[in-house]
């Protein structure tokens, strides 16, 4: 795997681990917020509030396992790209509606939400294009470093847009 496919399958892992630990953590919120999407039946959501953050997490690990790490990468291309879909409905519908990206709806779901998970997509895809060997300890770093700041540009953004709302 080159530097480039190990700091992408970092900042992908670590991204999924941490909106996974969080609606785990928010079971309730992220009900709530699945509660959003008009197009999940109310018998499903709190299967889908528990199915959710099992799958990100599952595949947060499987990209840290060489022989599982280009399944779950596709299957984050996969799982990202729905939620994509699901995030540019919730926008051109123009409500105030919450993702529920990391646990409950409290962040506000945006042209920026939908920015950051194309940036996941295709860091999923450079993971997929170039999975085979294993990736040195600096560019495992760079990718963190990178989720960690995508992270806080998100909630600073979501901050932003909160405060202008109230």
């Amino acid at each position: 795997m080159s530097e480039l496919a190990a700091a992408a399958s970092a900042l992908l892992s670590l991204v999924l681990l941490v909106a996974g630990l969080a609606k785990l953590r928010d079971h309730e919120g992220s009900v709530d917020a699945i509660a959003s999407y008009p197009w999940i039946p109310p018998k499903w959501r709190s299967a889908t509030a528990w199915a959710v953050p099992l799958v990100e997490c599952s595949l947060a690990a499987g990209l840290w396992v060489e022989p599982l790490r280009r399944f779950a990468a596709i299957g984050a291309i996969g799982l990202l790209s729905l939620f994509t879909i699901l995030m540019v409905r919730l926008v051109l519908g123009g409500g105030e509606v919450g993702c529920g990206c990391f646990g409950s709806s409290a962040h506000r779901t945006t042209w920026f939400s939908v920015a950051r998970n194309v940036v996941l997509i295709i860091s999923a895809a450079v993971v997929v294009a170039t999975s085979t060997v294993e990736a040195s300890p600096p560019a495992l770093l760079t990718g963190a470093g990178v989720a960690v700041l995508i992270l806080l540009v998100d909630l600073a953004a979501s901050a932003l847009v909160t405060t202008k709302r109230v």
